[in-house]
């Protein structure tokens, strides 16, 4: 999102925490600990086997704030990288870890070392930290930091460097000291991760009358609604949540996670995201994170409506913040609810912040250097009039089949547009995001690379031309594949708008108004107000494109969507002359509903800090919305609050902390809503599945909750998942795993038809690989609609043609301006020509160089002898328990053995020779008494050492049932695991040089900082980047600042380029945007 980015490094803790040797072991006190110290400085094979990848990250406000913390002199990019690193926990924290049993115990040198013992090393992990070096000189120490919460659901958390956490601690905590306070501190974490919120930075500037203080930040006590209701909810009953219907008396939240920002203020956020950050519209509607603030602004006039509202004119307008402090609404710039200000409660515990703990807070934000960041506007949202259902609400969807196959064709015939005419397709397709886990909070950190993809596509919509271009023609190909899988997924497009739900804000104006102390409305003021404001079945939504009617409904939907409880109806309020056309009319990506209605707890417990939903205008939706609702009315459901664990808030963050948060089965539990929704919402419903899917809503927003509860329903969970077992399968989410794995391994499907059964393959090395079978359904099937789609998909890829060759017989021959010279190419310079074609030249070897090296990789990571291990071990002894003679299980003594053999054998070279003694000195042949000399010698050790290997390396020596294949099968094993890529890419680096390319000082650079890279495990983008900058560096050597030129002379000879990788990647997409020839038809 932020035009700054960093290359960061990601460690992988499932290879930090495996079984390590004893030299990992320090003692102290006469307790064992482990000693995580790693050299990433270095080239050492084991150490950096540690190194998961290394990745672009979009710049934030933690990033911005550690920058402001490192020594003066220092590279700031460099500093960032060795400063601060993320690990991910994923395969670890896929094993059930129990860690109730570790509280005061002390753990012996077995404990650590043994395969059971991952536990204590994790907890010695997050106790100690780990030491890494970056430059060779000093290790430093690394302790778990913070977190974001789309992190969270990835099991990822940052490791800082303990010599900066403390001040860096100072300035994110604004000096405020809660150590040893009792705190939530599940929840801590999380509004801690907020600074890891992928945003755009807004500065103060108190020149242009922007900055933040207690006179312009009014932070106002929450408005609580009592509401009767009958409601499906559930109670703690010990550990699990009991289900119950009943009536009861609801405390809505009314504004919670919203706030207003007054024009002046707004219009200088909207035109820093116009001008700095290139958003393509004024903003309105500004979702923001700040120190501990999160929520949504909304743009709304309020000094004007209170003064037009009050019976007489008013220089101030006095009224009592959360502190209790009196405060000038008149001076007010930004209003904020206590729900947006999460450290509310914290700093009322606090006696160092003086009278007026705002003006503390906001003198320690400047001083500090914090800022406003904005995360998301109405500006970023696409809105053609369409929205995109998703397979979660076509499950619950009480659609007719004639429905059903009506969204089905006008879809397939979207998809058909794209080959029919796939410039006008592309310009109007709908952008939607298609991420079911929006609605989980902030975005990945990691930079998605996409430059060249959209360069080729606002090439191809300016001129069709270019689907001849075969970069271009493959980036289409792909677009249409996708639309094909979103097909498949059931992301359907219905007539309808996604927009910020918010609650009605003419009530939240009314509310403030009320609370203010020198002047009051008298009773007839408020009720003539009130009356104004939405009924509990209207809604607002200023200037839309789904042409509104106030005696239509319109259906509600967000995500997650597991539930026909979760399905709202709703009237549209249309009034020009309303307060809220006056006061609202601004607020395009917003939608408001009643303060005083159960719609946002019915749509999954909404609340109004940048939760989206869709306004669904279709009337066969809305129709299936009543259906599913005729037969009984479904009450909405409350999600209980789980009451957080306290504990105090200490230096080092409690591994107990961490598996609360990181546990997470949100996507398990909706999978199994799919199938449990196809036997409750049948007509043969069995009295098992009643109130299934309504139960899963709840369990899955406790279980989203428990990220910052730590409370996880885990009795709920594992019933709901004994039902799903039990409802049989899903042909949908089979083919759902199947569409995943079309997207990943980027294949083109193919559809045949045998009989009454179609069949999809891919092609993999020339060979058909199935991937799924499905006969096809016929009308009386009795099958949810969902599970009818698996087939539908089939029949769309068995007729649908996305090759878009035969696009191109009508597009103009003319792709660049400078083609309309017949004479153009007699302009160039031969001898320029020649040393470019050396540059494009080395540019792609390198490319085909890394195609290659990662084709050799994945086919060698493919090749485990691991299994090939285990089978031979269960020949030879009678479990994997068994004591060998030294006392060591046989499945410990395995882990132990990887441990010390990798102390011998340090890179895939080395793994070489060991092979080559293998079989030199006749490793089958050796007699029992021979074999540690032997074995010693094999490791390139003096054979003498051989009584000094460990006593593991029995193992090796048993030779009953062809034992002596272990060592063979070790050492490949140690091989695919130490893959060495520098070492392949020299050997296929040995290739002819024709062109004499590999002679000039650019392909040297140009090799030798992708071998860099990937020795570092720096990602694609990272090292394509890098390669790119010498590639224009080159550029300028060659033809000066005249790209424009530089680009004619490629296109002269650039067949020489088969897929234009050079074009596409290389040059900029304004440096080809301005040299496209735009034909009358498309301009």
């Amino acid at each position: 999102m932020n035009s700054i980015t960093l290359s960061l490094v990601t460690l992988d803790a499932a290879k930090i925490l495996q079984n390590l040797s004893k030299k990992s072991l320090i003692q102290q006190n006469g307790n064992y600990k482990m000693d995580f110290r790693y050299s990433l400085f270095d080239k050492n094979s084991f150490a950096r086997d540690i190194i998961l990848s290394e990745d672009y990250f979009a710049d934030n406000a933690l990033f911005f704030q550690l920058r402001k913390v490192l020594p003066e002199g220092l590279d700031l990019a460099e500093g960032i990288r060795s400063s601060i690193v993320f690990v991910d926990f994923k395969e670890v924290f896929k094993k059930d870890l129990s860690i109730g049993n570790l509280v005061g115990t002390t753990p012996s040198e077995a404990d650590l070392l043994s395969d059971d013992g991952l536990v204590y090393r994790l907890k010695q992990l997050f106790e100690d930290g780990l030491w890494l070096n970056f430059d060779g000189r000093a290790y430093k120490r690394f302790v778990p930091f913070d977190k974001s919460s789309s992190m969270a659901r990835n099991c990822q958390i940052t490791f800082i460097d303990s010599g900066i956490k403390d001040v860096l601690d100072r300035r994110l905590m604004l000096d405020m000291n809660f150590f040893g306070k009792l705190l939530a501190l599940s929840k801590f974490y999380a509004y801690r991760g907020l600074y890891l919120s992928n945003a755009f930075r807004i500065d103060l500037d108190p020149q242009k009358n922007f900055s933040l203080n207690e006179e312009s930040v009014v932070v106002l006590h929450d408005d609580v609604e009592a509401l009767n209701q009958n409601v499906f909810t559930a109670f703690k009953r010990d550990d699990l949540w009991e289900y119950k219907t009943c009536d009861k008396t609801l405390k809505l939240k009314l504004f919670d996670g919203e706030g207003l920002i007054a024009p002046d203020f707004a219009k200088y956020l909207s035109d820093v995201l116009q001008v700095t950050y290139h958003l393509s519209a004024p903003s309105h509607s500004f979702q923001i994170r700040m120190p501990f603030i999160k929520g949504v602004l909304h743009d709304v006039d309020f000094d004007k409506f209170f003064l037009e509202q009050l019976p007489q004119p008013c220089d101030a307008l006095l009224i009592k913040d959360i502190f209790g402090v009196t405060r000038d609404l008149r001076k007010a710039k930004i209003i904020l609810t206590k729900s947006m200000f999460k450290c509310a409660d914290w700093m009322m515990d606090l006696n160092s912040l003086g009278a007026d703990p705002m003006k503390y807070f906001f003198e320690k934000f400047a001083e500090y250097d914090h800022a406003i960041y904005v995360t998301n506007t109405e500006a970023r949202l696409s809105n053609p009039g369409r929205v995109k259902l998703n397979y979660q609400f076509l499950s619950t969807l009480a659609l007719t089949p004639e429905d059903f196959d009506a969204l089905v064709d006008e879809q397939r015939k979207r998809v058909d547009s794209f080959g029919k005419d796939f410039v006008s397709a592309f310009n109007t397709s709908n952008t939607e995001q298609n991420s079911e886990d929006d609605f989980v909070g902030d975005n990945n950190l990691k930079v998605i690379s996409s430059s060249s993809r959209t360069t080729c596509l606002n090439a191809v919509s300016k001129n069709s031309a270019f689907l001849r271009d075969p970069k271009v023609k493959s980036i289409c190909s792909d677009l249409i594949k996708n639309y094909e899988c979103d097909f498949g997924l059931g992301r359907l497009e219905v007539v309808g708008e996604q927009r910020f739900l918010s609650c009605d804000l003419l009530f939240l104006l009314i509310r403030i108004l009320e609370k203010v102390e020198n002047i009051s409305l008298d009773d007839a003021q408020k009720n003539s107000l009130r009356k104004q404001c939405l009924y509990p079945n209207r809604f607002f939504m200023a200037e839309n494109k789904i042409s509104l009617k106030p005696d239509k409904q319109y259906a509600f939907l967000r995500n997650p969507h597991l539930s026909r409880n979760e399905q709202v109806l709703l009237r549209s309020y249309l009034n020009r002359n309303s307060l809220h056309e006056k006061y609202f009319s601004q607020l395009r990506g917003v939608v408001m509903i009643s303060a005083r209605s159960t719609v946002a707890m019915s749509l999954g417990g909404a609340d109004f800090d940048g939760d989206l939903v869709k306004i669904v205008a279709d009337p066969r939706i809305v129709e299936a919305v009543k259906r599913g609702n005729s037969d009984s009315a479904l009450p909405p459901i409350e999600i209980p609050s789980a009451k957080s664990k306290c504990l105090p808030l200490g230096y080092s963050i409690p591994l107990s902390i961490i598996v609360d948060t990181f546990s997470n089965r949100v996507g398990e539990i909706s999978n199994w809503a799919v199938k449990l929704a196809s036997r409750e919402y049948s007509p043969s419903s069995a009295k098992d599945y009643k109130d299934a899917c309504a139960k899963c809503t709840i369990v899955v927003g406790l279980e989203i909750d428990a990220a910052k509860s730590g409370i996880h329903p885990k009795e709920n969970i594992d019933a709901l998942q004994k039902l799903a077992r039990n409802s049989g399968t899903s042909f949908f989410l089979d083919m759902k795993k199947v569409i995943g794995k079309i997207l990943r391994g980027n294949y083109s499907p193919v559809v045949v038809q045998r009989d009454e059964t179609l069949t999809l393959y891919f092609s993999v090395k020339s060979k058909e690989v199935g991937l799924s079978t499905r006969v096809m359904l016929s009308e009386e099937t009795d099958a949810s609609i969902l599970e009818r789609l698996p087939v539908k998909y089939l029949q769309l890829i068995l007729k649908h043609d996305s090759s878009i060759t035969k696009l191109t017989t009508d597009a103009p021959s003319l792709f660049f301006t400078f083609e309309n010279n017949p004479d153009w190419r007699k302009t160039l310079n031969e001898e320029k020509r020649a040393e470019l074609f050396k540059l494009v030249k080395a540019y792609l070897h390198i490319l085909s160089l890394d195609r290659r090296t990662r084709f050799i990789k994945n086919a060698t990571k493919e090749k485990s002898f691991h299994g090939h291990i285990l089978n031979l071990l269960d020949l030879q002894y009678d479990d994997r328990y068994q004591k060998l003679s030294c006392g060591v299980e046989v499945a410990e003594a395995l882990n132990q053995l990887y441990a010390e053999l990798l102390l011998y054998i340090e890179t895939s070279a080395d793994v070489k020779v060991a092979l080559n003694s293998l079989k030199a000195e006749r490793w089958h042949l050796v007699v029992k008494q021979d074999r540690p000399r032997v074995a010693a010698k094999i490791l390139g050790l003096d054979s003498s050492a051989g009584e000094n290997l460990p006593d593991v390396f029995e193992l090796l020596y048993n030779f009953r049932c062809n034992g002596f294949m272990l060592f063979y099968y070790a050492l490949k094993e140690l091989q695919a695991r130490l893959f060495d890529e520098t070492e392949v890419l020299n050997e296929l680096d040995k290739v002819n040089d024709e062109d004499g390319f590999k002679e000039s000082s650019c392909y040297k650079k140009l090799y030798e900082t992708y071998l860099t890279s990937v020795a570092e495990k720096k990602s694609k983008a990272i090292w394509n980047a890098q390669l790119v900058k010498i590639c224009r560096q080159s550029l300028r050597e060659i033809f000066g600042d005249d790209l424009h030129e530089a680009l004619k002379h490629y296109w002269s000879n650039r067949s020489k380029d088969s897929m234009h990788n050079f074009l596409w990647n290389v040059f900029t997409e304004q440096e080809i945007s301005s040299q496209v020839y735009v034909p009358k038809t498309q301009g």
